[in-house]
């Protein structure tokens, strides 16, 4: 479990506990109260759907998230909007010299209803956004981390990518002249100085962990399925550490949710020093493949300078902050000429270090993380896009010798 998902949980859990007990408690008053102003739907079906969804998103059922912060900002819009209605009218009618009962009022009144709706509304805009809570509750839809309630709901899912990924296959034996046989070939050494390597999605990294690592480099190896036409897919990689001959069985050490189609592996101290998730320089590019017309719309309606790098595109001299992007992105979209394909006649190219993994078009390839030479990330495709894959680890006492990730399904 990667530090972004790890967050992610203990947040959940801090806002969600505060929002089951807040309806808990809600459903005891009204029950203990009068049964004849009872609203069954306000006050106990509310209040027993919002338990049952914060239970199902942390049983791994993602799609109630959205269910969930939707009826997080419900419960707390339909209190906001009359205490709002209500304070905006007492002030109108409070005469100036009242300002300080007016205020006291409003305090003792108002107050509590106000926090409790801010909660509600709170928690439904970070269920939403927040990237650590957005990233815990995918973590806990993979399959193998669901509990009772995922795997009832939607059962069938276990193995619903499994199933797709033999068909693909299937169809490639079918087109490429016949079943395909394994090969493996070295694709080169990384550097480990701190003795931790990192594996994850570019998105989130770093989501395993592997300490203890006896030796200054690591080799890193590919398996491919190769077919009689001569295509070849990755279907995993493996990590050997030192000579040493593993004493131990094949250890499964964790999942990879991969997002990007990609994985890193690089050095836990060579990630934290130099990657980078933004970029100052944010260069421009305008498109100039048909013509130059464009670069010279741009160029004086928004007093740019542009040099022409070579014969299909410019680059803007200086930053293109995001104010200004959204600007120039706001006039291609209100130009036919433009509108459909505006990305191709204009865009913001980043160096960041996502930005470097994600616009690579090699199958794999060795990286530097941030735009000098060193230190390096080894960064792959997976041979079949999104999902989760397993790693294996082999030891030789408690020190890891081999490392296998994956991308085919347990083997």
């Amino acid at each position: 479990m990667s530090p972004l998902v790890r967050r992610g949980r203990w947040i959940y859990l801090v806002l969600m506990t505060i929002v089951g007990f807040k309806c808990g408690s809600s459903m005891v008053i009204s029950l203990i109260g009068e049964q004849e102003s009872l609203d069954y739907i306000l006050n106990l079906v509310m209040p027993l759907l919002t338990i049952f969804l914060i239970i199902s998103v942390w049983q791994g059922i993602y799609r109630h998230r959205w269910t969930l912060a939707i009826v997080c900002l419900y419960q707390g819009g339909k209190t906001l909007a009359p205490l709002i209605y209500a304070m905006v009218h007492l002030a109108m009618i409070t005469p100036p010299d009242q300002s300080d009962f007016f205020l006291n009022f409003v305090i003792q009144l108002f107050l509590r209803p106000l926090l409790y709706s801010c909660f509600f509304i709170l928690v439904g805009l970070l269920v939403l956004l927040l990237p650590s809570l957005k990233a815990f509750i995918k973590y806990q839809s993979e399959s193998e981390n669901q509990g009772w309630l995922g795997r009832f709901i939607r059962p069938e899912d276990k193995n619903a990518r499994h199933k797709l990924m033999d068909l693909i296959d299937a169809l490639h034996e079918a087109r490429e002249g016949g079943p395909p046989t394994t090969v493996e070939n070295h694709l080169g050494d990384l550097p480990v100085p701190s003795g931790t390597l990192v594996l994850g999605d570019p998105q989130d990294l770093p989501s395993i962990e592997i300490p203890n690592i006896n030796s200054d480099v690591v080799s890193i190896f590919a398996k491919f399925l190769q077919y009689p036409s001569g295509l070849k897919t990755m279907s995993g990689l493996v990590i050997a550490i030192g000579t040493d001959e593993p004493t131990s069985p094949r250890k499964k050490i964790g999942n990879l949710a991969i997002d990007s189609a990609r994985v890193v592996v690089a050095d836990e101290v060579d990630i934290e020093e130099h990657w980078s998730d933004t970029d100052l320089e944010r260069i421009g590019v305008i498109s100039t493949e048909e013509d130059d017309l464009l670069l010279r719309e741009l160029e004086q309606r928004f007093h740019l300078e542009a040099v022409q790098v070579n014969s299909t595109h410019a680059e803007v001299q200086g930053p293109i902050s995001e104010a200004m992007e959204a600007e120039i992105e706001e006039y291609l979209l209100s130009e036919p000429r433009y509108a459909e394909f505006s990305y191709r006649h204009f865009h913001v190219q980043s160096e960041n270090s996502f930005d470097r993994v994600n616009d690579s078009d090699q199958g794999w390839e060795f990286l530097p993380i941030s735009k000098v030479d060193s230190p390096k990330m080894f960064i792959s495709s997976t041979g079949h896009g999104d999902g989760c894959y397993d790693v294996f680890c082999e030891y030789k006492d408690d020190r890891p010798v081999k490392i296998t990730i994956d991308f085919m399904g347990e083997e």
